[in-house]
């Protein structure tokens, strides 16, 4: 693994945070308080702010940990809960986790987001109304005889059945299904021989879904939801028993059948705005990094995927966010000359629109043509990916829409972004996806900024 030494520094300083949020910690005279002595257990409150005004539903904000233990040297990254106070309360009307009696919890989570081992950001997921400014209650340990579970779900990970065998030289899978941290993916696997559950990694959230379809291409798929319903759920044995096949379930489906292209996104070479798809890998490993109520975060290491004439190992991270349309994508390549690319099959209109005032180039595409079989519909898919390593669209086949990265940059972060006009509370026509990513391309450009008492301490 020479090839990918200093990783973690690149990635993430080619990254951006997914927020425009104001985040401070106040600074109470009461400093971390003890709510009940029978509980015996402490928080600290941080302050959130929206500073733009638009409504902003399902947000990732990321707060340094270094901002909370400022505040509270005893939190405690692996046991802890956060609570969303009431919009009308402020810090002189007395006891913040108590003041809804309970403090409704939110999803949250400690990330590591510079890729160096240790816990780094703490990741929450809340609303917000125009200019709002909200209170957040952070417990260490676990608030859980005041706290109960509210706001988005998620669900995520890899499945595969418990024994595998070949015979006649065909592959064979046996067993119940089991939930996978790593893996060495089986390169005989085909669709429908039943060895993962829903041929590959799944991704869900209350209102959509993917899932990573294992073949030289490793390519995304988009999963319709015409309902709130969790469906991905290992407690649920009709999905950790049998095959799920997705294509038949009532609720939607794969929305674009059985892929033979590049689906809801893959990687490819491309060469004067000409793309093709991977030439095949050597082999691939898989990683579940984290499975936690704010996020879903998955690695996969692609060695020797043949780009054009040459083959390249790929480091590939995706981070799958509770309750919204988006995945981020960080790549690393192992060495400069790749001619990578990331495209989506476009059956509707695309859009491209290169970097202005914000640094991101976008392509989007927005139609009938995406959504197939008995789902029906129309598909909103887009790539948002960061001016400083996107050079340029993809033209070619006409059938695609994508980015072309710079040859010479390393390591790469863009998202991925898809709805469907029959979800629950869906984006209805290609007017509502178009402010939507045009929203989301503004809180990508403004990122948290965490304030320190009088002193700014980091972005």
């Amino acid at each position: 693994m020479k090839s990918f030494e200093g990783r973690g520094r690149g990635i993430a300083g080619a990254g951006f945070v997914l927020s425009a949020l104001t985040v401070s910690a106040l600074s109470l005279p009461t400093g971390c308080a003890i709510p009940e002595s029978q509980v015996g257990e402490a928080y600290t409150t941080i302050q959130l702010t929206n500073p733009t005004a638009m409504q902003r539903y399902h947000e990732p904000v990321e707060i340094p940990l270094s901002e909370v233990r400022a505040r509270y040297r005893n939190f405690n990254e692996k046991d802890f809960s956060a609570h969303l106070l009431p919009s009308n309360w402020y810090p002189d009307r007395g006891d913040g986790l108590l003041a809804t009696d309970p403090a409704p919890m939110i999803p949250a989570q400690a990330i590591d987001k510079d890729f160096d081992g240790t816990a780094d950001t703490l990741l929450v997921i809340a609303d917000f109304e125009p200019s709002e400014k909200r209170y957040l209650a952070l417990a260490s340990p676990v608030f859980s005889k005041l706290a109960k579970k509210s706001g988005p779900r998620t669900s995520g990970g890899m499945w595969a059945r418990e024994t595998t065998r070949r015979e006649a030289g065909a592959l064979k899978a046996e067993g119940a299904y089991t939930k996978v941290q790593n893996a060495v993916l089986d390169p005989s696997h085909q669709k429908g021989d039943g060895l993962y559950q829903g041929d590959g990694v799944l991704f869900e959230t209350d209102r959509s879904a993917w899932r990573v379809l294992f073949d030289s291409r490793l390519c995304l798929d988009v999963v319709g939801k015409r309902d709130r319903e969790i469906r991905f759920d290992p407690k649920q044995k009709a999905f950790t028993a049998d095959f799920l096949d997705l294509n038949a379930a009532p609720w939607g489906g794969s929305l674009l059948g059985d892929v033979t292209g590049f689906g809801a996104g893959a990687f490819g070479y491309q060469e004067g705005g000409t793309i093709v798809p991977l030439a095949g890998v050597d082999s691939v490993q898989y990683r579940l990094i984290k499975d936690g109520p704010a996020a879903t975060e998955i690695e996969f290491v692609m060695f020797g995927a043949r780009l054009g004439a040459e083959a390249f190992d790929l480091r590939w991270r995706m981070t799958h966010y509770a309750g919204g349309r988006i995945i981020r994508h960080d790549v690393n390549v192992s060495r400069f000359g790749h001619g990578l690319a990331f495209a989506m099959n476009s059956g509707g209109e695309r859009k491209e629109s290169p970097t202005g005032q914000q640094s991101w180039m976008r392509s989007t595409s927005f139609g009938a043509g995406n959504a197939t079989g008995a789902a029906g519909g129309e598909l909103g898919l887009a790539i948002i990916a960061s001016g400083r390593t996107a050079t340029g669209f993809v033209k070619s086949p006409a059938d695609v829409m994508g980015v072309a990265f710079d040859s010479v940059s390393r390591n790469l972060t863009f998202y991925t972004v898809a709805a469907w006009n029959q979800e629950t509370g869906g984006l209805r026509d290609a007017q509502d996806f178009q402010r939507y990513v045009e929203e989301l391309v503004q809180r990508l450009d403004q990122p948290i900024r965490s304030f320190n008492l009088n002193k700014t301490i980091g972005s």
